[in-house]
């Protein structure tokens, strides 16, 4: 339980740092979860009153690996934004790409149906608890999109606490 409340004190403090409203969040309940087709390989565990989203790739697998929630980035086109989220890994094979491996990613489609991917670098390996966060602009032709967990490579990764929420600059 103190592992846990230092991780949401943590998740509180960078969040009023980084941004200031919500625009997307996730805690991974029920009433989040139930509209989504769920990968075979993703499940949703719950820890007290807290909720979780595992994904665990075995080696060699090739079907959908990725739990999608749509994002309206119409709404927030030429603003700057902050994707924030915890993850932690379980041998999370790694390979000669920097975007492959445990990863929450925006993908915002354009006015002209171009998908424009904003991702952090990919977590590999195993880790405990880490906030990773990736700070972008959304294009000005934002029309839609989507908030996508995956784990790219092979292994297991835990997320908590998605969110999506403007950039506050320092004043």
């Amino acid at each position: 339980m103190k592992k846990w409340m230092s991780l949401i004190f943590a998740s509180v403090a960078i969040c009023g740092i980084a941004g200031e409203k919500a625009l997307f969040e996730c805690g991974f309940s029920e009433q989040e979860m139930e509209k989504l087709k769920m990968p075979s390989v993703a499940q949703v565990e719950k820890s007290g009153d807290v909720s979780f989203l595992t994904i665990n790739v075995p080696q060699d697998y090739r079907k959908n690996k990725r739990v999608t929630f749509p994002c309206d980035f119409a709404k927030f086109a030429g603003k700057d934004v902050v994707l924030s989220y915890q993850v932690k890994c379980s041998n999370v094979v790694a390979t000669d790409k920097k975007s492959e491996g445990a990863v929450v990613m925006a993908i915002v489609k354009t006015a002209s149906g171009k998908k424009i991917y904003f991702q952090p670098a990919a977590m590999t390996g195993s880790c405990e608890w880490q906030i990773v966060e990736k700070s972008f602009k959304v294009p000005a032709d934002a029309q839609s999109g989507e908030i996508a967990l995956t784990v790219l490579t092979s292994g297991k990764a835990t997320f908590a606490n998605v969110k999506l929420s403007l950039f506050k600059y320092w004043e």
